[in-house]
C-alpha cells in the first residue's frame, strides 16, 4: 500500500493524514491502523474481489465495506447480496439485499469487497 503525506506545513492533500493512492482512499481515512491494514488484506486475500465485479444473478458475501453510506442501507459485513444488474455500458448497479433493491454507484461498489 503506498501511503502519500501531505505537505510539512499542514497544506496539501489530507493534511498530513495518510491516503492510500492504491484504493483511491478507501483503505480508511479516520480509522486506526489496524482497521486500514485490514481492509488491504481483505482487498488481497484470495477468493476476494469487489462488488464491481460481480456477475449478474451471483451471490456473495460482503466481507469489508468501508463506505459508510452504504453500510446504513444494509450492506455491512457478513450480508449476502445478489446481483440483479450491472451492464457495462451503465455506472450504476443493481443488487438485492433481503427484499430490498439498491442502487450503487460502480465507484463505490468498486471498494465494496465480497467473496
Amino acid at each position: 500500500m503506498k501511503i502519500s503525506d501531505g505537505k510539512k506545513d499542514g497544506s496539501g492533500i489530507g493534511k498530513g493524514r495518510g491516503f492510500c493512492r492504491e484504493f483511491g482512499g478507501g483503505c480508511g481515512q479516520g480509522v486506526g491502523r489496524q482497521e486500514r491494514l485490514r481492509r488491504c488484506q481483505a482487498r488481497q486475500a484470495e477468493g476476494n474481489f469487489s462488488l464491481a465485479e460481480l456477475e449478474e444473478d451471483k451471490r456473495a458475501r460482503i466481507v469489508v465495506n468501508p463506505d459508510e453510506q452504504t453500510v446504513g442501507m444494509g450492506l455491512f459485513s457478513g450480508q449476502i447480496v445478489k446481483m440483479s444488474k450491472n451492464d457495462a455500458g451503465q455506472d450504476k448497479l443493481v443488487v438485492c439485499v433481503g427484499e430490498s433493491r439498491l442502487v450503487i454507484p460502480k465507484a463505490t461498489a468498486k471498494l465494496i469487497v465480497v467473496r
